[in-house]
């Protein structure tokens, strides 16, 4: 004797898959291309429609609904004010574990810098010659400052000095107090403006 499956258990399923579904293609559909090519005249062009044929250069990008202008605006404002202050440069190369150690480090903490490679840049060779007067990697910059290879410690200080946050502070969200199963209604949360 054969079970049947009860349509009443079957047809939410149903339902919900669908819905999956058609959220997901709306979803993929609301990331736009962006076509760039250079055109017969050796004009860059720029546009949401595919380039012609005889386009050359083309080059094709996907742009979400979310495309933040400037990366800065999302980060605290503690991190903002010591990088407007104090902008961090990391000098390194493939130089093994002090380099992996030193991106390490700067990552854990959410530190935004830039990266240079002196071995590949000829640029950021004369920039580290004329930070420290020799090329040696890793080597810290904090504005006008420098630490010259990698120490945990020394590192950790020169960016405390700056300004910057010990923890990562991208990383930290406001949660909400967990709220006794009794209680049907949550207790507000304290911001910064309601303090």
């Amino acid at each position: 004797m054969q079970k049947k499956f009860s349509c009443s258990l079957l047809r939410p399923f149903l339902l919900s898959l669908l819905a999956m579904f058609l959220t997901l293609g709306s979803w993929t559909s609301s990331a736009q291309n962006l076509y760039r090519w250079i055109d017969k005249d050796g004009r860059v062009i720029y546009s949401d429609s595919e380039p012609p044929r005889d386009a050359k250069d083309v080059q094709r990008k996907k742009l979400g609904d979310n495309v933040v202008a400037n990366p800065n605006e999302l980060l605290p404002f503690a991190v903002k004010a010591a990088l407007q202050r104090n902008p961090v440069t990391l000098f390194a190369s493939n130089c093994g574990i002090a380099c992996d150690q030193a991106l390490a480090l700067l990552n854990k903490r959410g530190i935004p810098f830039s990266s240079r490679n002196p071995e590949a840049d000829p640029n950021a060779a004369e920039a580290l010659k004329s930070l420290i007067g020799q090329l040696n990697v890793p080597t810290l910059g904090v504005g006008t400052n420098s630490v010259v290879g990698f120490n945990e410690n020394a590192w950790n200080n020169a960016l405390d000095a700056a300004g910057y946050p010990r923890f990562n502070a991208a990383s930290l969200s406001l949660k909400p107090a967990t709220q006794p199963s009794s209680s049907p209604t949550p207790s507000p949360v304290a911001t910064e403006q309601s303090k």
